[in-house]
């Protein structure tokens, strides 16, 4: 490699970028300074013309690797200090069709058991984050491994995975009989794992010239969460895992565990961030979700949502399963460190002003017995805590913490472990993140710019029946240092309903409580939209003679569940009771639509999006009796069930409510009319029913 391209070489890793990017950057402009035959300085727009047209035509490059050269060459005119040759230099866009993929059921053949790419599969991983695999980070007895994704300008994110059984058996053989002397668990080289999947697939009767490994990492996503009866498990654990799920039974409006009895995924080109109520859903336009109309609990594409429309949500969610994880004085300080430390290389360390939290702190790490020490901070009232343990940095690294602020989560295991070690986690990043309480709170608030991690501790409230509002705003910032940020993204978890503010102050052990909050005016978002149910009802009422009170305030207006129960108690004799109680005793919550933000588009504001242009992996998991899954506190619904009325209306025209009921195992045909009613929609055709 030239003199200049080792330069450049040495620049991309100084500014970030892995290793692998820098060499292959570099590696592009040797090949292109070595055709110039001049100066680098001396390149003009025709001389990047005609390299593009050599590599294209004579040496029948493919398009995205142009793409990879162009990216190259601008980075490296940026470095040479000539902008207007670097932001000239054209970046071919992709071609929709460009990004291949293998069925699920093809890619199941072709890595067969073959451990390598068994291992690669199973936790999506690239080629260089299989090769950075290490012996001493994996547990051979239960397949818990950490791993790295290569991403964020070339910075590690360590997550912790855990593998098959099947798989696990698959990798210990592997290790056993191929020792590595430098500590990975595959000790092979780049070229060596590509060549392996080539013959793969040439043994399974695929061209092998058409796909690259990466189709492996195109099957399933690692970071989905599924909430089963143990906690909440990622989608692609789940996928290996013969686990049930959590569901909800709309028979009777409560929580259930179904199980799994099918899965599967499919490549997406298009996604929508729906909000509503305070929770988030990423989902594609074709999702289907529960919304109440007219009395009706209706199944509805996430497409045909309006602003204004209500889609169901669980009020709490119930995780029988779980065990104690840490002690749950050291969970706190992981929480602590989640929100305001991070790793060094001899420990943690967190910055504090608020002298109370550094006298508490100090005293817990003394407590869990470690030692620490505290040094004064060149901004002004500000202290640095430091506990020096390589034990503690060990523990924060396999929990993930060293990643990132924006690309921070709650660790997995805590999802597992019992109410006091969540009260106490969710009390130290409330200790680091959270806003004073005292007597006069209104509600409480929590900040993040990890939309993930404020959703990861939004679903643990649930586990005690706090309902949370997640938010989120872009800035202009601008940092101590004078550096203006533009379109910078904060998320913020705020606790409005009166009876929730009170709950989190009984529950969570946090030191930012002044005072017990007392709210005046009890305020709740905890609406049922059945206003035009009222409305009839008490329409009816006014001409049968009957008395109907003050329940004419509630004809044009939603009320919230207590309300509700008191209107029952006037209209006791009424067909509609026996619904609008169970909407009232049941644990779903209605959430108002406020925003759907779709895929892709162009502009300033692109980089602030939920989900960009790209292609996206999606799961569906089936759950033959309940049909549901919780999703970021959302019900959600997997298609089965309309596929089956649909089929049945084509094949005989009619919709037999009796046999579709028992097939699907409702307990009521009511609960079937849902999918009878969105399929005859699909089909566009009045159907008549069978009872």
């Amino acid at each position: 490699m030239c003199e200049e391209a080792k330069n450049f070489y040495d620049y991309l890793v100084l500014r970030g970028r892995s290793q692998d990017t820098a060499y292959q950057n570099a590696r592009h402009v040797h090949h292109f300074l070595k055709w110039l035959g001049k100066p680098a300085s001396d390149a003009t727009k025709d001389d990047v013309m005609s390299y593009i047209r050599y590599l294209r035509d004579g040496k029948k490059f493919t398009e995205s690797t142009i793409r990879n050269v162009c990216y190259a060459l601008s980075a490296f005119f940026t470095y040479l200090g000539n902008r207007d040759l670097a932001n000239w230099v054209p970046r071919p866009v992709p071609k929709p069709g460009e990004v291949e993929w293998l069925p699920e059921e093809t890619v199941i053949r072709v890595v067969d058991r073959d451990p390598v790419l068994r291992v690669a599969y199973e936790l999506a991983l690239r080629v260089s984050e299989l090769l950075l695999l290490r012996r001493d980070e994996y547990n051979p007895e239960t397949g818990v491994i950490a791993v790295y994704r290569l991403k964020h300008k070339g910075k590690p994110n360590r997550y912790i995975l855990q593998l098959s059984d099947e798989t696990r058996e698959l990798l210990n053989e592997y290790i056993e009989s191929n020792p590595c002397p430098d500590g990975r668990i595959f000790c092979m080289s780049r070229k060596a794992i590509q060549l392996r999947f080539k013959k793969a697939l040439a043994r399974t009767g695929i061209d092998p010239d058409r796909y690259t490994f990466h189709v492996l990492r195109h099957c399933l996503h690692p970071d989905t969460r599924i909430v089963v009866p143990e906690g909440i498990l990622p989608a692609k654990l789940l996928y290996f895992r013969h686990s049930p799920v959590v569901s909800l039974n709309f028979d009777n409006m409560q929580l259930t565990i179904g199980e799994v009895s099918g899965k599967s995924m499919h490549i997406a080109n298009k996604l929508l961030s729906i909000w509503a109520g305070g929770r988030e859903l990423v989902c594609t336009p074709e999702h289907r979700l529960f919304r109440l109309r007219n009395g009706v609990i209706e199944e509805v594409q996430a497409s045909e949502l309006r602003v204004g429309d209500y889609i169901a949500g669980v009020r709490w969610v119930e995780v029988p399963n779980r065990n104690r994880v840490f002690e749950p004085k050291l969970w706190r300080l992981m929480g602590y460190v989640v929100g305001d430390g991070y790793v060094t290389k001899l420990g943690l360390s967190v910055s504090e002003k608020d002298e109370r939290l550094i006298a508490y702190y100090t005293n817990l790490l003394k407590e869990l017995g470690f030692s620490s020490h505290i040094r004064k901070e060149a901004v002004a009232n500000a202290f640095r805590i430091e506990a020096l343990s390589v034990a503690l940095r060990d523990l924060a690294r396999y929990l993930g913490l060293d990643s990132k602020s924006s690309h921070r989560r709650v660790p997995l295991e805590l999802f597992h472990a019992t109410d006091d070690e969540i009260k106490e986690f969710i009390a130290g990043f409330y200790d680091a993140e959270g806003s004073r309480i005292d007597e006069k709170s209104k509600y409480i608030r929590m900040f993040s710019t990890s939309k993930d991690l404020l959703k990861d501790i939004q679903m643990l409230l649930l586990y005690f029946g706090i309902h949370s509002y997640l938010s989120k705003r872009v800035r202009r910032v601008r940092l101590p240092q004078g550096k203006l940020l533009e379109h910078h993204v904060l998320y913020e978890l705020r606790i409005t309903d009166s009876e929730d503010v009170e709950k989190f102050a009984r529950t969570v052990p946090t030191l930012k409580i002044d005072a017990a909050p007392k709210p005046k005016k009890p305020k709740s978002g905890d609406v049922i939209p059945v206003a035009d149910v009222l409305k009839k009802i008490y329409e009816r009422r006014v001409r049968e003679g009957k008395k109907v009170l003050w329940l004419s305030k509630y004809m044009n207006v939603n009320p919230s569940r207590r309300t509700l129960a008191r209107i029952l108690k006037i209209i006791a004799d009424e067909p509609e009771t026996p619904f609008l109680r169970m909407l009232v005793e049941g644990n779903i919550r209605w959430f108002k639509v406020t925003k759907i933000e779709e895929s892709g588009g162009w502009g300033g504001f692109v980089e602030t999006k939920e989900v960009k242009v790209g292609h996206y992996i999606t799961y569906d998991f089936e759950v033959p009796k309940y049909h549901t899954l919780i999703t970021d506190g959302i019900i959600s619904h997997n298609s089965r069930c309309t596929n089956i009325v649909i089929n049945q209306l084509k094949n005989k025209g009619t919709a037999d409510l009796i046999v579709l009921s028992k097939f699907m195992g409702h307990l009521s045909p009511n609960t079937t009319m849902m999918y009878v009613h969105i399929a005859t929609k699909a089909l566009g055709m009045e159907v008549p029913i069978k009872l």
